[in-house]
């Protein structure tokens, strides 16, 4: 009578464990995965979602045990089956175990998180959603594509969202016959520019103790003209605004280069004819060689 009294009291107290527990975890996690300022980002969203589900399978498997205990029931053969039925779903769940732990991967590492644009296999886009078994991006023409989270923790993801600034390179090219004192009017141009009012100010970032200034150089002889080299930093990377300082700055040195009287260069071929006093052709010049020779 009394052993059946103790079973029935251990019974009653794992059934009542879960009841008990699940609370005080979900509000232990929420407390604990709270921000100072009062609110939560998508991450710390997920990760306590993944680690309140976590401790719920484990209590959950805790009252099991206990309430087979108290009913007398022999564990040991039952694990064992389990064993052997958890053996055969392993393999033949490879790949959705690899992406759980995928998932669980990216939750701690936190290389993206949702809305930030990221670049994948070919994949530009804004993260949608991050699960656990995958992530699904919103590519720029709306479409939604599902990558699986063990590719993303085994490949490179690029997130141009997090980066400082916005590297702009841009190649000047002039007619080759620009004179001497007009490229290096072309240079100065260029510089002047980097310091206009409207243009200086995001292109002369400081991130953290590194300096980035805007340079440009003449720097090279392209098979159909004077190559400009120009470099500069915009920071911070908002990439609406940053178009729109591009094109503040190509239409400013469109009109400078105009009033200097400096030509873009787009390519062309020269053709040189017989009769051209400034560019005589080899075929003169050989065919008075051989009306020497024939002579001697």
């Amino acid at each position: 009578m009394r052993l059946r009294r103790n079973g029935n009291r251990r019974l009653r107290a794992a059934l009542s464990l879960p009841a008990g527990l699940f609370p005080a975890t979900r509000a232990a996690v929420s407390r604990a995965s709270r921000r100072p300022e009062g609110g939560k980002s998508a991450f710390d969203k997920m990760v306590a979602l993944l680690f309140r589900k976590t401790v719920k399978l484990f209590i959950i498997a805790l009252a099991v045990i206990y309430i087979a205990e108290s009913l007398e029931i022999a564990l040991a053969p039952l694990l064992a089956s389990f064993g052997l039925v958890g053996l055969a779903i392993s393999f033949a769940a490879q790949d959705t175990i690899k992406n759980l732990f995928g998932g669980i991967t990216v939750y701690v590492d936190r290389p993206f998180k949702v809305g930030e644009r990221v670049l994948f296999r070919g994949y530009d886009g804004t993260i949608q959603e991050i699960g656990f078994r995958s992530t699904k991006l919103r590519t720029a023409t709306g479409h939604l594509v599902t990558i699986p989270n063990a590719n993303i923790t085994s490949e490179p993801v690029e997130n141009p969202a997090r980066r400082p600034y916005i590297r702009r390179v841009l190649n000047v090219t002039i007619t080759y016959d620009t004179p001497r004192d007009k490229i290096e009017r072309a240079v100065q141009i260029i510089r002047d520019l980097f310091e206009e009012e409207g243009i200086r100010e995001p292109i002369h970032p400081v991130i953290g103790p590194d300096e980035f200034p805007p340079r440009a150089f003449f720097n090279d002889f392209n098979a159909e003209s004077l190559n400009i080299f120009v470099i500069y930093w915009y920071a911070p990377p908002a990439w609406w605004d940053y178009l729109q300082h591009a094109q503040h700055f190509n239409l400013r040195l469109f009109e400078e280069f105009e009033q200097a009287g400096i030509d873009f260069a787009f390519p062309t071929r020269t053709l040189y004819l017989a009769g051209d006093q400034k560019r005589e052709l080899a075929l003169r010049m050989l065919a008075t060689d051989l009306a020497s020779a024939g002579a001697d």
